[in-house]
Formats: structure tokens, sequence, C-alpha cells
């Protein structure tokens, strides 16, 4: 007889009422919030739905590890110059660097030395200016840490001068790593756990701790940072939030005026990370962050960079929001739209996935439910070739403690023929990638799933034929690039590098100085690095001009 799980199970410690269901306090629970709260709901276990075959496996894979899942997915890189992204992810205590044919890069994997536990997953991006990403990662003794590790590694394996960095507790989530001040090199933002408050430490690519950093916030954080220009000043300003409030940051330490922000809903933030566009086209980027209640409606908050509410935020949620939210154009009217999902432990489908407009009405076809609770972010791209959308998320149940479900649908909210895909572990907390990995024209799907009962983990690499191809692909992996700054990619013709209106000579030599100059923007390929792929990939991107 099978047997149907929800994700670590019901508890039964101390509880309070929150609105039909049960907010149980048990702060050894996979799906507890920062302080320890579970949302529940009680009742009988509905059947599992069986899905349909999976996509072909692509060469080497799925590969398959005795050690604990991945935590929010892997990120897609450019470690070694061959054109082919490579896949970066953790397992356990071990951080993996393979090729798209399932073998590993040279000089990986890495053990890391210290600590008990991974703090969300690896980060990459270039850390000391050579045009070359480097891998970053965080350890921490969890759950009662008083010291933590951030550790870099170069391509080949070798730790880079200056790591592992420390800092004086347990870490959030992942690390995110990004260039605040246009210099050509990356930072590295960590959070820090000192019950009952965080830090947020932000260290140079030499492993040292900038100036102005550490910074107090007024909570615990658990969630990964993001970083954007919210003013304008062309230098990015780092967002993050303790459990009560989120924060602005100017690189210096300073907070932003208007901030922090401290929500009148009464919402409290866990693992939902911010992400960032310019959504009202002023010029500057706007924050999404999802948050929860213990007694009551659920929010998410569409913020300005001054610390305001746009019109029509925040949007209630009927349960917590776990996940980062995805901000595409779902619908195909060149307009930007809001996703996301809910979560609550229920034994039977109670969430939805929420689609927004800019103005907070409700998106054509969502919300989308009732289904399984959503604690990832929604993936998003056409890859059944029909020139529209689809969204690709997780789902919290699993049959007989082993198999899993991966979600799929159009974007008009009906279910893709076929699925939901069935797994061997869940995809549980994993965000999916979304590329074209080895380069035939066609996207691929990697999607992260580990056991419940067992330290088992399995990375399936689907080959997805007759897709719509990378260039259909709005949200490609977790906060939307590997640095996991959470800036979604400008929609733009990419050809018009100068962003004057035309696409002509002066493009090409705006792409020059910028390469020339290490500017970030010259990563045509989005991998991370630096290198002459980079103008083979703009020359293609300026041939094809503008429409």
């Amino acid at each position: 007889m099978s047997t149907l799980t929800l994700v670590a199970g019901l508890c039964t410690m101390g509880q309070m009422d929150n609105g039909g269901g049960r907010v149980i306090h048990d702060p050894t629970h996979r799906l507890a919030d920062v302080a320890g709260w579970v949302a529940t709901i009680g009742g009988a276990v509905d059947p599992f739905v069986a899905g349909g075959d999976l996509p072909p496996d692509m060469p080497g894979w799925p590969v398959v590890y005795p050690v604990a899942r991945p935590e929010e997915g892997a990120v897609l890189v450019e470690a070694d110059g061959d054109g082919e992204p490579e896949i970066l992810f953790s397992t356990g205590k071990i951080v993996r660097l393979m090729n798209v044919d399932g073998s590993n890069v040279p000089g990986w994997p890495k053990t890391i030395p210290s600590g008990n536990h991974l703090a969300g997953g690896p980060a990459f991006a270039d850390l000391d200016g050579d045009g070359t990403g480097e891998v970053i990662v965080c350890a921490e003794n969890w759950p009662n840490g008083n010291i933590g590790w951030v550790y870099a590694y170069h391509t080949d394996g070798s730790l880079v001068d200056g790591f592992p960095a420390l800092t004086a507790g347990d870490h959030s989530r992942s690390p995110t790593a990004t260039d605040l001040d246009g210099d050509g090199d990356a930072e590295i933002i960590v959070g820090e756990r000192d019950w009952p408050l965080g830090r947020v430490f932000v260290f140079d690519g030499d492993g040292s701790t900038m100036a102005g950093w550490p910074r107090d916030i007024n909570h615990v954080p658990a969630s990964s940072a993001g970083a954007a220009d919210l003013d304008g000043d062309g230098l990015k300003e780092i967002v993050y939030q303790s459990y009560e409030s989120i924060y602005a940051f100017h690189m210096d330490g300073t907070v932003m005026d208007g901030w922090p922000y401290t929500p009148a809903t009464g919402d409290v933030f866990s693992y939902s990370a911010p992400v960032f566009a310019d959504v009202d086209g002023d010029g500057l980027s706007e924050i999404v962050i999802g948050g929860h209640s213990l007694a009551g409606t659920s929010h998410v908050f569409l913020l300005d960079g001054d610390g305001t509410d746009l019109p029509g935020w925040p949007r209630p949620a009927s349960w917590w929001v776990y996940a980062p939210p995805t901000i595409v154009d779902v619908d195909g009217d060149d307009e930007l739209e809001i996703l996301v999902g809910d979560q609550v432990l229920s034994p039977s489908p109670t969430n939805k996935v929420y689609g927004w407009n800019i103005d907070g009405t409700n998106a054509t076809g969502f919300p989308i439910g009732p289904i399984d609770a959503i604690n990832a972010q929604v993936a998003v791209g056409d890859i059944d070739g029909d020139g529209d959308p689809e969204l690709i998320w997780d789902d919290n149940v699993t049959v007989n403690g082993s198999e899993g479900k991966l979600r799929g649908f159009h974007h008009d909210g009906s279910e893709i023929e076929g699925w939901p895909l069935i797994t061997n572990g869940t995809p549980f907390f994993n965000t999916v990638c979304l590329d074209d990995m080895d380069g035939d024209g066609d996207l691929e799907l990697l999607a992260p799933c580990g056991q419940v009962q067992t330290a088992e983990t399995t990375m399936y690499l689907w080959d997805l034929p007759d897709t719509g191809g990378v260039d259909s692909v709005e949200m490609p992996m977790f906060q939307y690039g590997p640095g996991r700054d959470g800036i979604v990619p400008e929609s733009g013709c990419a050809a018009d590098f100068n962003g004057d209106g035309a696409a002509n000579i002066l493009d090409f030599v705006a792409f020059q100085i910028a390469f020339v100059g290490m500017d970030p923007e010259a990563d045509c390929d989005g991998n991370g690095m630096l290198n002459i792929l980079d103008f083979v990939c703009f020359q293609g991107v300026f041939q094809a001009g503008c429409p």
C-alpha cells in the first residue's frame, strides 16, 4: 500500500489559531520559519496524483548522491570557457561543479572542511576582476553555532587567497555575490543569525570585511540578500530582511532614507528572497518580497526605492509565502506580472500560485489552484514550443516517502499535458534551471530532488525537444542568476547596447569600451565572467539587430 507523506510530517507542539489552520511551534521542522513556527491544516490525505512519462534524460544523467539534497536549487555558470554552462550546486557539505555530460569539472567536488551544514546553495561571481568567476559558499554549525565560514574557490578548485572569511554565528541562506560599485569585481553579502538579533556582512573579493560592515538588524534573518540600484546613482543598494523588517543599505553600510520597512499588515519574513525590476517605467528598480502572517492573511509586497508601497499593494495570499517572487511578462502584453506560490502543511491541495498585474489586480488565469504547497521560485520558459510561457515549480508531497512531483502549468492556468512529473525524491524547496545547455537550440531542464526519509539526492537533467529556445526563458534559476542578486534582466533590445533607441556601430563601440573596462554589462552570455565568448555573443546579437 502506498503512503502519502507531507514533507517533514505534522507536529504537535505549542500552537495558535490562524484562520482555519494552526500555527504550531517546532523549530526542528523542515517547514519552520526562522522563529520556529509552522502553518498546518488537519484532515484526511488526498490520493497521490500520477503523472506522465519523464522527458528524455541528457547523456550522463540522472546523477544520484548518498547525501542530503540541495537547498534553493542549482545555478548555471561558465567556469571553463567552453561555451557551455556548468552546473553548480551543493549536496550535504559537498560543493559540486559539473559539466553538461554529467562529469565533474577538474578540481571538483570540494568537501567544505568547516561546520556541520552549508547554508543555502553556492553563488558564482568574479571576485578578483580577472574575467573568470569564483564559487562562494557559506558553512555553519547549525542550529546554534557561534562561528560561520564564507569560502571562495577558483574554478580549478583552489581556495581563493584571504578565505575563508569569518562571521560570528550561523548564516541565513545562500550568499549573494554581485558587483556593488561597478569596478568589475564582485562583493559578497551574507547574513548572520545571533538570536534574537541579526547582522549583515559585506566582504570584498580578498575576504576582508568592507568598511561600514557588519550592520545590525532588528531580528534574525532567514533569506538570501539581493542588490540593485534603487536610487539611480549607478551603485547597487543591498536589500535584506530580518524577521520583522526589510532593510535597504548603501554600499558603505548606511541605511537608505525611508528604511527599514516594517509592514502594517503584521507580516513577518523568512525565506522569500528579494527580486528587482523597473515595474513602473521610472528607470529605477522596485522590490518584490513575500511575507507570512502568524495570525491571519499573508501578503506579497511591492516596494519603491524610497521604502513605500506601490499603489495597489501589498496583495493578500491565503497562506505563507516562502518562495522568492518571479517577475515576468506571462501573458505577452509587454507588461510585467508578479508570480509566487504560497504554502501550508496540508493533507489536501490548499495552496495557489498567484499572478498579479503591477496595479495589484489579478493577471488573467490567476490564481492557479488549489494545488499542493509551493516553496520554490516559479521558473518560466516556453517548454513546449507553442510560443507562450510555461511555469514550473516544486511540490511538497511524496508517496511512500520516496517519489515526489514537479508541477508544470501553461500561462493560462491549465496543467501541461503529461505533468506532474514523478521524480525519485521531492523537489521541495528547490528551484529548477532552464537553459539551452548543450547548444542545440532547444531547452534543457535541471531538477534537484531529494529523499525525505534517507539522505539521497537525484539530480535530473532532461532534454526538452521542440521548445521555444533560450530566448523564451524569463526566469532561468533561483534569483535569476549565478550571483543570486535577484535582478530581473531587462527585456529591451540587446543590440542597442548604449540605450539610445537604435542599433548601430556606436553600440559595438560601446560594447568594446565596456568589455575593456571589465564592465559586467559586457557579460553578453550571462555566465558571470568576461572572455572572448562575450564578443562572439554580442556579434550575433548585433547582427540580429532590433525589431
